[in-house]
């Protein structure tokens, strides 16, 4: 991705691109990929800033980010009665797409997602209280940010409850690439480019879409001085 975001910064005519430190196109590649997900999780699902929930008409868009889709499941240890199951989450993900309660008897129920402004509502209301098969979950901030809470109603058979099923989309990769190990790279040593580099862990056809947007970042970024010393470099080629 360093060798397309300097063949695209020469293609654009941008002399500059040459100086540039391998550390800063690290920088505007991170930028870039991170603006990538913003604007497709954004534009392909529904909800608040800490849950979202895909709209699978257009599932083929989000798809695009699959390899960031995750799940994971925590078993429960349940200490006290009544029906509220509180979890700590300190391993915050980019967002959460999905809860689900696992019991005993191995029967899985999706959690209905509820915004802690409204649960204590939706809790007193008769229909929509939660029970065994419609759990409910909210999230509550934690004691930092980085920590949230997660508050689970069962209706009175947490005792029943063997574990949460969590999907969710977790934060992309943070990109790093070693270009003077590369450039002294020996065969014989037994260090690889492996040890000295992050790859983006979206999918590959997305990369040079990255790529690009980070090229227009890097571009903006200089603003008007950039083409003044482009335009100051095409004149003295002139001359």
């Amino acid at each position: 991705m360093h060798v397309l975001f300097r063949t695209l910064g020469q293609q654009q005519g941008l002399q500059l691109v040459r100086g540039i430190l391998p550390e800063s196109i690290d920088s505007f590649l991170q930028e870039a990929i991170e603006q990538t997900v913003r604007i497709l999780l954004m534009g392909n699902t529904k909800g608040s800033q800490d849950v979202r929930t895909p709209q699978y008409t257009k599932i083929s868009e989000i798809s695009s980010i699959s390899t960031l889709f995750c799940t994971e499941e925590q078993n429960i240890t349940v200490m006290n009665e009544g029906d509220l199951i509180n979890l700590i989450v300190t391993n915050l993900p980019y967002v959460y797409t999905n809860f689900a309660l696992k019991y005993k008897n191995k029967k899985v129920h999706n959690c209905r997602i509820i915004e802690s402004e409204r649960i204590y509502q939706t809790l007193n209301d008769y229909l929509n209280r939660a029970s065994r098969e419609y759990p409910i979950v909210t999230l509550v901030n934690g004691k930092s940010d980085k920590e949230l809470e997660l508050a689970l109603y069962t209706g009175d058979n947490q005792k029943d409850v063997l574990s949460i099923i969590t999907s969710y989309i977790k934060y992309p990769a943070k990109v790093y690439f070693d270009e003077a190990f590369y450039e002294q790279e020996d065969s014989s040593t037994e260090n690889t480019l492996e040890n000295h580099s992050v790859n983006c862990d979206l999918p590959e056809h997305m990369h040079r879409t990255v790529v690009e947007l980070a090229v227009q970042i890097w571009f903006e970024s200089l603003g008007l001085t950039s083409k003044q010393e482009q335009n100051q470099d095409n004149n003295q080629q002139k001359q």
